[in-house]
């Protein structure tokens, strides 16, 4: 998705992974469903993401011809500012159902997320996390969501809060729920 642009979704409408897609599971860009990275002002609404988690194995034991591993995100945040994901769903990834992070520009800069917003969200059936925040300053607000069935890589929780290099300010998470998750 591109600066300055909203996404919405008709009812019930899925954006689902191809068959076959995201067979490297290296932690990059690319080998996510939908990725926001150094973009501003974007929003999304009524929106359902979902892989495939049962093609990419389970506990490391990929099916052929995927690799192992744990960053085949729903929805990637990388380096962004001002993103509000409102009704949205991400399941059934092989890594995070929402992932905010840093982005690493060509001379090796973080530069993390400022002002992210999930609001009235689920994440279901992820691999590794219903949520990940590593790198985000300003308000981090996760509300209203449902962070639940998490299984596969730890550490399997709703939402996991990883702060890299003193990346992560001011998140606030209200009223949401973690349900049913292997991990703490």
């Amino acid at each position: 998705l591109k600066t300055n642009m909203a996404l919405f979704c008709a009812e019930r409408a899925i954006i689902e992974a191809a068959p076959g897609a995201f067979l490297e599971a290296e932690d990059k860009p690319e080998g996510s469903l939908v990725v926001l990275d150094l973009v501003a002002d974007v929003s999304i609404y009524n929106c359902t993401f979902r892989m495939r988690k049962p093609d990419y194995g389970t506990y490391g034991t990929p099916k052929p011809p995927y690799l192992p591993g744990e960053w085949r995100h729903a929805i990637r945040v990388t380096g962004s500012k001002n993103v509000l994901l409102h009704n949205v769903q991400g399941s059934s990834s092989g890594g995070d159902g929402l992932y905010i992070g840093p982005s690493v520009n060509a001379d090796l800069t973080r530069l993390p997320c400022t002002n992210i917003t999930a609001q009235q969200c689920r994440f279901d059936a992820n691999y590794r996390q219903g949520i990940s925040v590593l790198a985000c300053r300003g308000e981090c607000l996760i509300e209203d969501t449902v962070m639940s069935n998490t299984r596969g890589a730890s550490p399997q929780a709703g939402i996991d809060i990883e702060p890299e290099n003193d990346d992560v300010a001011e998140i606030t998470v209200r009223r949401c729920q973690s349900i049913g998750n292997r991990g703490s």
